[in-house]
């Protein structure tokens, strides 16, 4: 219900109601009429919306978009309080009650927009801005600062080792096994005429070592180990801007993807003591796919041995 004043040939709607106290006129702030049965608030009139609000700023996610409040009228008895809401393809986004809003990557492909509501001393009115924004992706930043590192358990040595001598071509030695990531045990001898080595997959308590393809007089140190030779390449990177994951590729080849800035790679057998070089590219992706320049690095890296101190035995002529 409004208020309307007949000024002689026209009926014109009351937009403002004041009181007279003798010495000044006051905006009144509510007014109720009886209707013979109850009584009824008639003044003032609810928020009108003259001009839809609009929303603007970059469609790209991650960005700020501002809503405007748009026109309503503002007269004494209009005058209110301005509320928020913003929306993701018509549904409310819940905590986005400023007048801005963050975009965020759930809000990738989707139509955001924003509801106005105009609260005076009558009620409220909710009216929606006239155009919403769809927002797409931003653009994946390279990672940086790629650390590449030998990822690989470092067994435990063997607890103790004894060497003795038994004939003019062969030496044997016993050990306590180690502990720990252990997945065979490594003998060796000092000397690099001979390539006297052996590897066993079990746990040997007693080792017979004999002699190799090279003869002559010296003195042999035979020391036992733990190995650990299903290698581990270990990464970590920087992360880059507007990321959500990052694939990962050894050799030119894609080992895997991963939304941490660290990862591990399972590099396979490679018997200690040799290595194998390994070439690494990081690439960001971003929520919607898409694919940047990566980092790259090389390493060289090869399973992993703990020994403790050789036991000797001297003067084996081979």
């Amino acid at each position: 219900m409004t208020i309307k004043i007949f000024d002689g040939s026209t009926w014109n709607t009351q937009k403002s109601l004041r009181f007279y106290n003798g010495s000044t006129w006051s905006n009144a702030k509510k007014g109720w009429i009886y209707t013979g049965s109850a009584w009824s608030q008639f003044y003032p009139e609810y928020p009108l919306n003259t001009a839809s609000p609009t929303v603007s700023g970059s469609t790209t996610q991650g960005q700020t978009l501002t809503s405007t409040n748009g026109t309503w009228n503002t007269n004494d008895a209009f005058l209110g309080t301005y509320t928020y809401q913003w929306t993701r393809a018509g549904s409310n986004i819940s905590g986005a009650t400023s007048s801005t809003y963050a975009t965020v990557v759930a809000d990738i492909g989707n139509a955001i927009a924003c509801k106005t509501t105009s609260t005076n001393d009558r009620g409220t009115t909710t009216v929606t801005s006239s155009n919403s924004i769809t927002i797409v992706a931003a653009t994946p930043g390279a990672p940086s600062n790629l650390i590449l590192s030998n990822g690989t358990p470092t067994p435990s040595a063997p607890a103790s080792a004894n060497t003795s001598y038994s004939s003019g071509t062969t030496a044997s030695f016993s050990f306590t096994a180690g502990y720990g990531l252990i997945t065979k045990y490594y003998v060796l001898t000092s000397d690099s005429r001979d390539v006297v080595s052996n590897v066993f997959p079990t746990s040997p308590t007693t080792v017979t070592i004999t002699k190799g393809s090279n003869s002559g007089p010296r003195t042999l140190y035979a020391g036992v180990g733990s190995l650990y030779n299903t290698t581990t390449l270990s990464m970590s990177w920087t992360a880059g801007t507007n990321a959500t994951s990052y694939d990962i590729y050894v050799g030119g080849s894609y080992v895997g993807n991963t939304a941490s800035t660290s990862y591990n790679y399972s590099a396979g057998s490679i018997q200690y003591p040799s290595t194998s070089s390994f070439s690494v590219n990081v690439r960001s992706r971003n929520a919607s796919g898409a694919e940047a320049t990566g980092v790259s690095g090389t390493i060289s890296i090869g399973g992993t041995f703990s020994s403790i101190t050789p036991g000797q035995v001297d003067n084996i002529t081979w």
